[in-house]
């Protein structure tokens, strides 16, 4: 099973690491922000996800039909993603359930980008396609459906989307 990664981000917004510098016992510690690129941080949570959507597809051992899932989520003080919703169902309720199962399964959303709080929303469109134009059909969907929310939710224009696409067969 081959697994391809897109990544659209919704909002521009870097993210940080934090590094303590070295000091005496008794010295207090200094905490210093490295900032990482925002394609970095997109990267490393949509290759988090699409490893766990390939390895649910892969444990399933069971055909899916071509399918786009949306889920909403946040991310809990500790990392995890939280307030897990399923915005767009894909008609096939395995497929949803896999779905949801691959963003519960990420393993920690920190560090988040600056400037956004635990409560940020994402949203994550997983996309599972037996051939390249069923991909580019739900592709073109998740990005119209994208602009459309983004259009809607204006005074909410910071929600990150990440389209995961899994290719079946």
């Amino acid at each position: 099973m081959k697994l391809a990664v897109t990544a659209v981000v919704a909002a521009s917004l870097a993210a940080s690491t934090f590094v303590a510098s070295p000091t005496r016992a008794d010295a207090p510690i200094i905490v210093q922000s490295q900032r990482i690129s925002q394609p970095a941080w997109v990267s490393s949570v949509s290759t988090q996800l699409s490893r766990n959507l390939d390895s649910a597809l892969f444990a399933q051992n069971s055909a899916y039909h071509d399918g786009i899932v949306a889920i909403t989520f946040t991310a809990a003080p500790d990392g995890q993603p939280g307030n897990m919703v399923l915005a767009r169902r894909s008609g096939d309720s395995a497929l949803d359930r896999v779905a949801m199962n691959s963003v519960r399964r990420l393993r920690n959303l920190h560090p988040l980008p600056e400037l956004v709080s635990d409560q940020q929303r994402f949203r994550a469109y997983l996309i599972v396609a037996s051939d390249q134009k069923s991909y580019e059909d739900y592709a073109r969907l998740a990005q119209r459906e994208e602009a459309q929310r983004q259009l809607a939710e204006r005074a909410d224009s910071r929600v990150i989307a990440l389209t995961i696409v899994g290719h079946q067969g």
